[in-house]
């Protein structure tokens, strides 16, 4: 029996790596603080969505500067992008490296980024995030800083009141 076990699981190890696929490019831009534009080799640009970090939105505290940072470190940089998932965006969410270094780290240690739990249970994004977080580098200087999803919550709040409308879950049971 657990032999057979054994051998499970080493077919199920094999599937999840063979999902994962593997490409390079040029960064051809940043969209935002955790959102690549990736020129492939067929010369295709694909927006990649860099994997276990969530940065602060482009109009939220610390978005430009996220924006701006990505984008130096990243700029006409080649990299290697391993494939997680499709998002609901359309977007590749990925690791990213450039030399073998993790965008996702970088980021964090920037501190203009939050480790994406949800994503992933990664110890050495928990780690980055609270150093910088210790540091109070990026984003940390801010006593309590924002989250980009309760930003983004409360964005669709605000548009929803503004069109006269409640949110999905108020309008439930509601005469």
């Amino acid at each position: 029996m657990r032999t057979i076990l054994a051998g499970v699981a080493v077919l199920c190890m094999s599937a999840l790596a063979a999902a994962e696929e593997t490409w390079s490019g040029r960064v051809a831009g940043a969209v935002d603080g955790d959102t690549l534009r990736v020129r492939d080799v067929n010369d295709v640009i694909r927006k990649v969505r860099i994997f276990g970090i969530d940065a602060p939105e482009l109009r939220q505290p610390f978005g430009p500067a996220a924006r701006e940072h990505l984008a130096v470190i990243t700029r006409n940089r080649d990299v290697q992008v391993t494939e997680v998932a499709i998002d609901d965006a359309g977007r590749t969410v990925a690791r990213v490296r450039i030399n073998g270094n993790d965008l996702a780290l970088d980021m964090l240690a920037a501190g203009l980024a939050w480790y994406q739990r949800d994503d992933v249970e990664d110890v050495a994004l928990e780690a980055e995030e609270r150093r910088a977080r210790a540091r109070t580098f990026g984003l940390w200087v801010d006593k309590d800083p924002i989250a980009p999803w309760e930003w983004r919550a409360a964005e669709e709040v605000r548009r929803n009141a503004r069109r006269g409308s409640l949110p999905k879950e108020a309008g439930a049971g509601s005469p």
